[in-house]
């Protein structure tokens, strides 16, 4: 049993750098992460060889400090609008 290498040069790491990695999970359950072009929807399942569809992954990012929905910072009048007075 041979060991498969795959020598990356120059150009691959270059190509690489310029796609988003996505998170892909197949019917069968198996999810993963793969650097793949812009626009791909799916790709081949490594475990059972069916389509893996892409998800929307989590994030941890987190809005905090003033100026932002939660503190209605949108609805803030500016300074220099005035409003008729009844």
């Amino acid at each position: 049993m041979g060991i498969n290498i795959k020598m990356i040069t120059q150009k691959d790491l270059k190509e690489k750098e310029k796609m988003p990695l996505y998170e892909f999970k197949c019917e069968c359950g198996e999810e993963k992460e793969e650097l793949v072009p812009i626009g791909t929807e799916t790709i081949k399942c490594p475990k059972c060889k069916g389509t893996m569809k892409k998800i929307i992954s989590r994030t941890n990012f987190i809005l905090k400090g003033s100026g932002w929905a939660f503190d209605n910072y949108g609805l803030k009048k500016s300074k220099h609008v005035t409003t008729a007075k009844k």
